[in-house]
């Protein structure tokens, strides 16, 4: 990362690492390919750059007794917004929050429950702190991926990769 500015090493690290975000040091050197060294510089800058700011694991809620998987989408005042996101991290259960440059429906709230109660008491303590519930829905499924742009297709694929001992 030089100037504050992403190159195209910072970038394929990034992507290589929202794949698969316990890649080791030596299997990124090898996929991105540059020395082992270049990739821990590289990460350590894009932390402190706040870039890169966690690792995080991707959970089963079902697996984990949590089957009930819904998103909120609530209406709250613009003066209000950014305390009112802020108070519903706090509220068991919730797992993302997205503030949403819009009049109306102005915040999206993930959430988990292990029971149907579980997910109206949830709702009743978002209203509660002042978030207007006004659509409830239950999510089937929620799939992430890398950013694509940051994939370098121009790397063989490791099947296309010459062997080394040859």
């Amino acid at each position: 990362m030089k100037d504050g500015e992403l190159d195209s090493i910072d970038e394929r690290i990034l992507f290589e690492l929202q794949r698969e975000g316990r890649a080791t040091i030596t299997e990124l050197a090898e996929t991105v390919p540059v020395s082992g060294n270049t990739v821990r510089n590289r990460i350590l800058a894009m932390e402190e750059a706040d870039i890169i700011r966690g690792y995080t694991i991707e959970v089963d809620y079902v697996g984990a007794g949590f089957p009930f998987h819904y998103q909120f989408t609530c209406t709250v005042p613009i003066a209000d917004r950014r305390r009112l996101v802020e108070e519903a991290f706090e509220v068991d259960g919730v797992l993302d929050v997205r503030e949403l440059m819009t009049g109306q429906q102005n915040v999206v709230i993930e959430v988990v429950g292990a029971t149907q109660d579980d997910i109206t008491e949830i709702a009743q303590t978002l209203d509660d702190l002042g978030l207007d519930v006004v659509d409830e829905t239950l999510i089937k499924s929620a799939e992430t991926r890398p950013l694509t742009l940051w994939a370098n297709d121009d790397d063989p694929d490791e099947s296309e990769r010459e062997d080394p001992s040859s």
